[in-house]
């Protein structure tokens, strides 16, 4: 028999901590997205609708709801993990990451570059963090620079498009020179943050690229495109031509040699 939704009710006290939670910037975003669960139940919604609100799986939905009738606030936090005990507890966490969300008295413009870690490209993963980009900055219009992989401009992109118009992507060309600033970047953070490092678990690296990304907001500053449109056509137009006078010859399979029959003494 299929699983009945528990009923969710909350005192003021609860609810304004939930609140709390989903509005503040140092918050971890699974914290985020299981307080907004425990709110939409709270408020008569069905799971699966809140499953389509909030673009997750109905199965997440009715895991966090229920932990949360079971255990209250602390249902909805991580359950410790096997190994090592963890050098500081929530509160240090915590502390630090309200700290490298405030911004620096000495610089006028301060940005908190929403990150993820991710451990697959889904689109799953890109729309969940297309939500919390479209709710940290809300009636704003965006504009937002990506690649022309396929999660970029499949179906569920472009319904997403469709359901917030003030959202605006615009694809890089096939061969425009932004590869260039990506490898730069990651050049700065192989030798700044990875070189030397060790990381024991998938978490650490997580933890170590979030911390890095941290730093670095404080003290960077724009890269330099340094071919214009014109050149990066000329390149385009030079490419086609080479590949006009020199095709590829196709490969030729090699015939498989017979093998004799040998007898074993």
């Amino acid at each position: 028999m299929p699983r009945i939704a528990p009923a969710i009710s909350l005192d003021p006290e609860t609810r304004t901590t939930l609140n709390s939670w989903v509005q503040a910037p140092s918050t971890a975003q699974a914290l985020v997205l299981r307080s907004r669960i425990v709110l939409a139940a709270a408020a008569g919604h069905a799971n699966q609708q809140i499953a389509s609100d909030l673009e997750t799986p109905e199965v997440t939905v009715g895991k966090w709801r229920r932990s949360f009738a079971a255990l209250g606030l602390d249902g909805l936090r991580d359950a410790p993990r096997s190994g090592r005990p963890p050098k500081h507890d929530a509160a240090v966490w915590q502390k630090v990451q309200t700290l490298a969300c405030q911004q620096p008295e000495s610089q006028g413009r301060w940005s908190v570059l929403l990150a993820h870690v991710r451990n697959r490209r889904t689109s799953v993963n890109f729309l969940y963090f297309m939500n919390e980009v479209v709710r940290a900055f809300p009636n704003r219009e965006l504009h937002v620079v990506v690649d022309n992989l396929n999660i970029h401009k499949n179906d569920p992109a472009r319904r997403w498009l469709a359901r917030h118009p003030q959202v605006h992507f615009h694809y890089t060309p096939t061969h425009a020179s932004w590869l260039n600033l990506i490898e730069c970047f990651f050049s700065i953070l192989s030798k700044q943050g990875l070189a030397h490092s060790v990381q024991h678990s998938k978490q650490d690296l997580k933890q170590l690229l979030h911390r890095f990304l941290a730093s670095y907001n404080q003290t960077c500053n724009p890269f330099t495109w340094t071919k214009g449109p014109k050149h990066l056509q000329r390149i385009i137009e030079t490419t086609k031509d080479y590949q006009a006078l020199h095709p590829k010859k196709p490969r030729r399979r090699r015939a498989k040699r017979k093998q004799a029959d040998s007898i074993r003494n």
